[in-house]
């Protein structure tokens, strides 16, 4: 029976790359809680393309290829998927520390270490591996990464394929113990934040004891002034200005005004249009007879 500590996920796409030979998913994370409690969730697909070219016609195909001889450990299982772009087998669920190769604890020195060695990446580059993401949580802070690990606390991240493919691998060790630095923080913040109010109550307190009571009361009756004493006192000064009155109300209406004067002649007006012809006029009465005329001369004469 082969187990997953002897092999390790570069192993399980090995057989997929020598038939592929490209465009391959790999992402695997590793949240380590104790020696006896890890989860772990691998995933890794090819192309759609590239499956069927190789012979993979679905998601079983490919936990075929991968996992042929492969007895997982612990409660890990193992289920195709299919998305836009991959077909794949993803791996998930626990396992101890005796099932995987890559991580070790050292009693001693009570740190862990994550090795995933590079030699049994043999036959794969870095252009083969197109979608590449490994990520490991420690119980504790980690100490040291390889090649690009990038270290946030107690987590290591690698997003480059060639970290994997170097002589190296994917290495990095951590602490066991949690890092409890923002727990002594909050204990400082909390400590310093008493001593100021120890020290503010004890000065109220003092304030307090050092402050003097209430004086005896005086004699309630005065001397009495003498008789017939009513001389005026000085004037007061005087007062500020008073504040703007408040608006009056709106008077009635005057009385009509004086007639104005006589205005000035007006400038003469513009002739008028020219008048309609008149009627004809009546008929005269008959005139006078006219004078005798002279008498005539004979021609023949």
């Amino acid at each position: 029976m082969t187990k997953l500590r002897r092999i390790g996920i570069v192993a399980l796409i090995l057989p997929l790359v020598l038939v592929l030979s490209s465009c391959i998913r790999m992402h695997q994370e590793i949240n380590v809680s104790s020696q006896e409690k890890i989860e772990v969730k691998s995933d890794f697909g090819v192309l759609k393309e590239q499956a069927q070219s190789g012979g993979i016609k679905d998601s079983d195909g490919v936990c075929q290829r991968g996992m042929s001889s492969v007895k997982l450990p612990g409660d890990l299982k193992q289920e195709g998927y299919q998305d836009d772009k991959y077909i794949g087998c993803k791996i998930s669920g626990t396992a101890k520390l005796s099932d995987i190769s890559y991580l070790s604890f050292d009693e001693s020195s009570k740190q862990w270490t994550f090795h995933m060695s590079g030699s049994n990446a043999q036959g794969i580059s870095a252009t083969m591996i197109t979608d590449f993401e490994v990520k490991v949580t420690f119980p504790g802070k980690v100490l040291t990464a390889s090649g690009k690990g990038e270290i946030s606390g107690n987590t290591v991240t690698w997003k480059d394929p060639s970290d994997l493919i170097g002589s190296e691998g994917l290495k990095a060790t951590a602490s066991n113990d949690p890092d409890l630095t923002w727990l002594w923080i909050v204990l400082g913040v909390v400590v310093v934040g008493g001593a100021v109010v120890a020290v503010i109550l004890v000065q109220r307190g003092r304030a307090k004891a050092a402050r003097p009571g209430p004086g005896q009361p005086g004699p309630q009756d005065g001397f009495q002034g003498p008789a017939n004493f009513q001389q005026p006192g000085q004037p007061g000064q005087q007062g500020y200005p008073g504040q703007p009155g408040q608006p009056g109300q709106q008077g009635y209406p005057g009385q009509p005004g004086q007639p104005g004067q006589q205005g000035y002649p007006g400038q003469p007006g513009q002739p008028g249009q020219q008048g309609y012809p008149g009627q004809p006029g009546q008929p005269g009465q008959q005139g006078y007879p006219g004078q005798p005329g002279q008498p005539g001369q004979n021609p023949w004469r």
